[in-house]
């Protein structure tokens, strides 16, 4: 019997990544050596996939082992997310945080070696990247109170308010104009 599953079939680079190592683990101890397991490994299951998402609450990694994480879907349920103001799970949230510190302190050193336009080391790296650190974190925490301002605020009147009164009489007034010069409102303009 084969027990092959799906954590030994990803990628490297997803392997190393502790989120999905995470959810590699829980495929593993959800399948076990069951023939189910063979299955999965052969082919995509949905009936198991469902079950297995369905076993944790909505803040656990395992609800985020969905369809959507496939491809450009990623980015579309991301986006549908945030403009729907779903709660983000809290093992994505640390790692997004993370990643983000990791970012704002490299971005220092990055910006150095190409303002010098040569080589400048590891010791000259991490020192710049030091020295940009607090910096950076200072503009990052202003640029996140602004888009904290637009989603929360400005999102709203925008999309609820602004877009719907813009947009409520569209049809009817183009069809007012139609009969107005003449033409059958119902006729398709060609």
């Amino acid at each position: 019997m084969r027990t092959t599953t799906l954590a030994f079939r990803c990628p490297r680079a997803a392997r190393l990544s502790p989120l999905a190592a995470a959810i590699g683990f829980g495929i593993n101890e959800h399948l076990g050596s069951s023939l189910t397991a063979n299955d999965v490994a052969d082919s995509v299951n949905y009936d198991w996939w469902q079950e297995f998402v369905s076993q944790g609450s909505s803040f656990t990694l395992t609800s985020t082992f969905t369809p959507s994480i496939l491809g450009f879907a990623t980015t579309l349920d991301s986006l549908s997310g945030l403009i729907d103001k779903r709660p983000i799970v809290p093992a994505i949230a640390l790692a997004l945080g993370f990643y983000m510190l990791v970012w704002v302190f490299l971005q220092g050193g990055i910006l150095d070696r190409y303002a010098r336009g040569r080589r400048v080391g590891a010791y000259g790296f991490f020192a710049a990247s030091g020295i940009f650190f607090l910096r950076f974190l200072r503009l990052g925490i202003v640029a996140g109170i602004a888009y904290w301002f637009l989603f929360a605020y400005v999102h709203e009147w925008l999309f609820a308010k602004w877009y719907v009164n813009v947009t409520r009489d569209v049809a009817e007034t183009e069809a007012r104009e139609q009969t107005d010069d003449g033409g059958d409102a119902g006729q398709v303009r060609g």
